[in-house]
């Protein structure tokens, strides 16, 4: 006779403010929720509180959020149009960008290295791609990020922030759509590599409603929705973030380096 398995309710927790929206990382094992107040609480699975972070002024709220896949950064889209990237250790905000129109949705995705072809007579062990090794002439004016094993204690704060964000090893997009039926791409959240525009692409003024992204990253599904409530999946071909990945990444890793000086 088979199990029979329920689901059941592990417990429950009050809090004072009626909840918007809440996005949970797996790989940290962290909820964060936003509340009607735009206030953002970071907890733990056992329901101890981490931190919470105001809204950057009285009025605002969060329109969603959206964790970077390696879960160590939380983005926070606010009804002015602000994108806010905090670090979770220690709720610092490490990137603000204004998009100067109304957020609807985000996500944040990680390129899908595949792995290596196994082959009984190679004895050397498969490693992912070392894009900060791929050739590029601006090396030539800039140096390359700080190695982990230099980072200590007894550097700045600005500069362990800067690192926090250079410390990437694979290219991951943040995805942002907006009111107007525009699709904003960033490259780690904070360099636009592109801006697609839904309205002209349709011929119709509509907004992005939600979007996803295949695994290889060759494929942007974009969910619109026109002035008639008409609801269309539109795919969008992305291939080139597959096909120069480390092109992207070399250069995205050049403007955080700038931007971090």
């Amino acid at each position: 006779m088979s199990a029979f398995h329920t689901i059941k309710q592990l417990e429950e927790r009050n809090v004072p403010n009626e909840i918007n929206f809440m996005v949970w990382s797996d790989k940290m094992d962290l909820v964060a929720f936003s509340n009607i107040k735009g206030e953002v609480a970071l907890h733990r699975l056992t329901w101890s509180r981490a931190w919470s972070l105001s809204p950057p002024k009285d009025g605002l709220t969060v329109n969603c959020m959206g964790w970077r896949p390696d879960g160590k950064v939380l983005a926070i889209a606010y009804s002015c149009g602000r994108i806010q990237l905090v670090g979770v250790e220690n709720k610092k905000i490490l990137n603000i960008q204004d998009i100067k129109a109304n957020i609807t949705c985000l996500t944040w995705v990680q390129e899908k290295l595949e792995p290596p072809p196994k082959d009984n007579f190679n004895f050397k062990d498969g490693k992912p791609n070392n894009y900060m090794k791929h050739i590029d002439m601006s090396r030539l004016y800039l140096r390359d990020p700080t190695l982990s094993s230099v980072l200590n204690s007894s550097q700045s704060e600005d500069q362990k922030e800067a690192y926090f964000l250079q410390e990437q090893t694979e290219l991951n997009l943040l995805l942002i759509g907006t009111k107007e039926g525009m699709v904003h791409v960033r490259i780690f959240g904070c360099f636009t590599c592109c801006i697609l525009d839904m309205c002209e692409y349709l011929g119709i003024s509509c907004s992005v409603e939600a979007l996803r992204v295949s695994e290889d990253l060759r494929r942007i599904y974009v969910v619109t929705k026109d002035e008639n409530s008409l609801v269309q999946i539109v795919t969008v071909n992305s291939s080139i973030f597959k096909t120069h990945a480390k092109e992207l990444f070399a250069v995205a890793m050049k403007y955080v380096k700038l931007v971090s000086i």
